[in-house]
């Protein structure tokens, strides 16, 4: 059986999780050479740069995980893609306020990351639900991911 043609925003989609996530993961080892000055100041703030790589990655790996799923383009599988793309949006907020939540810093700058962390919360928000919304509602979405009930 050959797999339906894909549409121009789920190329999109697909594109911009692939490239987003190959350079999401190799920026998660900067992170640690940013907050290293503070980590011997901070000893909480270690570990806090741990969860944070750790969550991040896993919904990086959980985004490019559902664009694979996306690009197979196999039957019955756009649950699974849409629940990878929630999860991986969810684990990615999550690490964006390990840093301020458990680093231990002085509240200065901790004031100086809060809007920072919003913006990046906000803009995972919306592209999380915008492109689940996406995925939820276009019928020739449905259509390519339909499951087939066909004996073979």
């Amino acid at each position: 059986m050959h797999n339906k043609k894909l549409t121009g925003w789920l190329i999109l989609l697909i594109v911009w999780i692939a490239v987003g996530g190959i350079n999401g993961l190799g920026a998660l080892g900067t992170i640690e050479k940013t907050w290293k000055p503070k980590m011997a100041d901070y000893p909480s703030l270690e570990t806090a740069v741990m969860v944070f790589q750790f969550l991040t990655g896993a919904g990086i790996v959980a985004w490019l995980y559902a664009g694979w799923v996306l690009y197979q383009r196999q039957a019955g599988t756009l649950g699974r893609a849409q629940m990878s793309l929630l999860f991986g949006g969810l684990l990615r907020i999550v690490g964006s306020w390990s840093i301020v939540l458990f680093g231990g810093l002085p509240s200065a700058l901790i004031q100086r990351l809060v809007p920072q962390v919003f913006l990046v919360t906000g803009v995972l928000l919306v592209f999380t639900c915008a492109w689940y919304s996406y995925l939820a509602r276009s019928q020739r979405v449905k259509e390519i991911y339909a499951a087939s009930y066909e004996s073979s």
